[in-house]
């Protein structure tokens, strides 16, 4: 286990989507905070519905043929496998229940539901916070 810690604290549920702010931090200092992006709440369906609140442990995973990009294997989600942080703009089409880490909350396309901006950059930032090994505890709120 690592110093490290994550607290995703959601703050909106919304119809389509579910909007929160990651805080990542060591024992003394806020190491980065990002805006998060999942699909709504749909009672922990498989592929449609964010992820229960909970503690889970996080891993890195090596890059995939769908995500050429190390990204973060959260661990433990009841009833569910499979379930990532990875780099996304829009809860229905670049998520199928895992969470994507970006900058700001905005209605990117115009469609009247929320995004998340800078999605790239912010989940290389928090990838360059995340330990090469060992494993992160993430609390959802």
């Amino acid at each position: 286990m690592n110093d490290i810690v994550m607290i995703l604290r959601r703050f909106d549920y919304g119809k389509d989507e579910t909007l929160g702010w990651l805080y990542v931090m060591d024992n003394k200092d806020t190491l980065g905070v990002f805006a998060t992006l999942e699909r709504a709440w749909t009672n922990n369906a498989k592929n449609i519905s964010c992820i229960p609140t909970g503690r889970y442990l996080c891993t890195r995973r090596n890059p995939t043929q769908k995500f050429n990009y190390e990204h973060i294997l959260i661990n433990g989600v009841p009833n569910r496998d499979s379930i990532l942080m990875h780099i996304g703009n829009y809860a229905v089409r670049d998520s199928s229940g895992c969470i994507l880490v970006g900058t700001d909350f905005s209605d990117i396309n115009g469609d009247g539901i929320t995004d998340i901006t800078s999605s790239r950059n912010a989940f290389m930032k928090l990838m360059k916070i995340f330990p090469k090994t060992g494993s992160v505890e993430l609390y959802i709120i």
